[in-house]
């Protein structure tokens, strides 16, 4: 066997429980599935109520866990600081605790092969860090900030929200033209995302890993589970895209459909759905945080992904199709997943009109689906098992460390 390569992750969330959102789904999968030739230790920051969760370090006795303890202020605290400052929001939430995590790197950092730093806000901890251990540091933003900002601004309606967005957008440009020219590798999760922040700065070596799904785990749960006329949407619904999708499909398609579908439901299941539960009728079911997505998902005759905007690729549309559902969505739900062809394993609705909306679900509940599940699933084994993704972050990890 070959030598082993010792990486250090730097994250500013601890990475458990991996459903809270991508990063932790990431990081979660990266150990899971490591090869036996990469060593891990992961640095995070961690709130008070991750405690509850440090028992699930113990089924990976192979990792090191350190943690940086983090407490966070009310949303208001910060805004007063980003106004007067050339940073993006997620970075003045983090920038007290750069110098802790940058002192961690100049101690130990001789001691590690790679030093795998995760999302933009921490991008600047760089130049705190000793400059015989930068050629180290590999950056993985994974979405492109600039990029997820300006589609935001082009939906937002609010005069006073367009003003803090072009000025989020302006503060966003600057750290990724700016800082992850100075990173060696600049790592995202789909080609557009590498190519767009490529355009900001043509110095930028950005490259890109799709994420992955375990395909064992969601895998097809028969046919014979599928509720008639039955949708689902999944997802942690206080992040922006989300929210305008579920509201989009409670407020405007919903309506459309139960006149031809009376019996038709929805099931909107995701952590912080709390506010969505104002919204509950016969036809509208909000279950909030379930232990277990894959039965709500299995019981579906259709997973429906109405995102008006984002960034990256998308872990629910990765997990349903992996699932063998058949995927109703916008383009930016695809965005990332090679191989994808409207109609052959996911369907694409260009619109964010509900009219249009309504007409394609219910087609879509009336007709054969075919073979469109069966080719998602398919192209989810062939090119998105997290077991052959995290090969790709071993193969990176090994030729950035033999490239120096």
């Amino acid at each position: 066997m070959s030598e082993r390569i010792k990486v250090l992750i730097i994250s500013p969330f601890y990475p458990f429980p991996e459903y809270k959102d991508g990063i932790r789904k990431i990081i979660y999968n990266l150990i899971k599935f490591k090869p036996e030739n990469i060593q891990i230790t992961i640095l995070s920051l961690c709130e008070e109520t991750d405690k509850d969760f440090f028992y699930l370090e113990d089924a990976f006795s192979d990792v090191r866990f350190e943690k940086i303890f983090y407490k966070d202020k009310p949303h208001k605290y910060y805004i007063l600081e980003w106004l007067f400052s050339s940073l993006p929001v997620g970075c003045i939430k983090f920038k007290s605790y750069w110098e802790k995590l940058a002192d961690f790197v100049n101690s130990e950092g001789r001691y590690y092969d790679v030093i795998h730093i995760e999302t933009p806000f921490l991008a600047p901890v760089m130049r705190l860090i000793n400059e015989n251990l930068r050629q180290k540091l590999m950056l993985f933003p994974h979405d492109s900030l600039t990029m997820f900002v300006e589609r935001r601004l082009r939906v937002e309606k609010s005069l006073l929200k367009r003003f803090a967005y072009k000025l989020e957008l302006q503060k966003a440009k600057k750290l990724e033209s700016g800082v992850y020219s100075k990173y060696k590798e600049v790592v995202f999760v789909s080609d557009m995302d590498a190519n767009y922040v490529k355009n900001l700065n043509p110095e930028i070596n950005s490259l890109y890993i799709p994420n992955g799904v375990d395909i064992e785990y969601f895998s097809p749960q028969g046919e014979g589970l599928v509720e008639k006329n039955s949708l689902i949407f999944t997802g942690n619904m206080t992040y922006e895209p989300n929210r305008q999708a579920a509201l989009f499909l409670i407020n405007e398609v919903m309506p459309l459909l139960t006149r031809k579908l009376p019996d038709a439901k929805l099931y909107l299941v995701g952590i912080n759905s709390e506010y969505l539960k104002a919204f509950e009728n016969e036809n509208v079911i909000v279950t909030g945080f379930v232990k277990d997505i894959r039965k709500y998902i299995a019981k579906a005759k259709l997973y429906v992904s109405p995102l008006p905007f984002g960034s990256g690729i998308k872990n629910k549309v990765l997990e349903a199709m992996s699932m063998g559902k058949v995927v109703l969505g916008t383009p930016v739900s695809f965005e990332g997943i090679d191989g994808m062809e409207n109609g052959k394993n996911a369907v694409v609705i260009d619109s964010m009109d509900s009219k249009i909306w309504g007409e394609k679900i219910f087609y879509y509940m009336q007709t054969d689906l075919g073979t469109i599940g069966d080719e998602a699933r398919k192209l989810i084994e062939r090119h998105f098992s997290w077991k052959e993704i995290v090969k790709r972050y071993g193969e990176l990890y090994a030729n950035s460390l033999s490239n120096r």
